[in-house]
């Protein structure tokens, strides 16, 4: 068994579209050697992470489109930073599934997930209980066969364009709800504006507030603009794939109006 470390999304220093890219162009490079299956994905939660942010859901939904539902019984999700309860003083004796119950119900984050066989597993952040879950892995994988990602199916059918797939519609929909909050909210923001007259007033509270306004501009600004970007790029992203000599010209991504 050969352990892959796949980036996680919601990267602070690589895009959600950089982070497919990557895990694509790898399961392309499997699919051309033949190694199209795989054994099981470890997927790792901190079990100090209580609410559930629109962040987290935007994540689990580009790994259930890359892995599609035939994939989701071999998904192990290993919770960790036990640890960190024990030195706040939580309860760290609660089972792990009352901690979770909230995720794995109809409606949770996990549900899907859990639903089609997904495993929880508590990670006690040693060496023994990594083995553990390595081994729960290898028994589940003897005792049935591999299964293919749906994203390397699809890269495969559609002639490596990511667009295509259900995770690169995943993504684009993500994005776009993202371009249309930005736009919205700068529209919201404009309306704020304080008078050219603060910029450079004598009083100083009034000119921090121009300049706090001002920041705040021009940051929703980068955001929309890097949004915009990576729209552009998933919309004519495209990977090499068994049997195609070279990409077909792409167009790119729809920004919503």
């Amino acid at each position: 068994m050969t352990l892959i470390d796949t980036p996680g999304f919601d990267d602070d220093k690589r895009s959600d579209v950089q982070i497919l890219e990557d895990i694509a162009k790898w399961l392309a490079r499997r699919a051309h050697k033949g190694k199209q299956l795989v054994d099981g994905i470890l997927f790792l939660h901190p079990i100090t992470l209580n609410r559930v942010g629109g962040s987290e859901r935007n994540r689990t939904r580009l790994l259930e489109k890359i892995l599609g539902p035939n994939a989701f019984s071999r998904v192990f999700i290993a919770t960790t930073m036990w640890d960190d309860l024990i030195e706040k003083g939580d309860d760290a004796a609660v089972p792990t599934e009352v901690r979770l119950q909230g995720r794995t119900v109809e409606g949770g984050v996990w549900h899907h997930l859990c639903s089609r066989g997904a495993t929880i597993l508590k990670h006690g952040n040693n060496r023994e209980s990594a083995i553990k879950i390595i081994k729960r892995i290898v028994e589940a994988a003897e005792g049935s066969a591999m299964v293919e990602p749906l994203l390397q199916t699809e890269l495969k059918d559609r002639n490596g364009r990511v667009i295509e797939t259900a995770a690169g519609k995943e993504l684009e929909t993500q994005l776009m709800d993202d371009v249309r909050l930005l736009r919205a909210q700068l529209s919201e923001h404009e309306r704020d504006r304080p008078p050219q007259s603060y910029k450079k007033h004598e009083s100083k509270v009034l000119r921090k507030e121009w300049k706090d306004w001002y920041r705040n501009k021009d940051e929703m600004e980068s955001r929309l603009v890097a949004r915009e970007q990576q729209l552009k790029k998933v919309g004519g992203l495209v990977v090499s794939t068994p049997g195609r000599i070279s990409p077909h010209s792409t167009c790119p991504g729809n920004v919503p109006s």
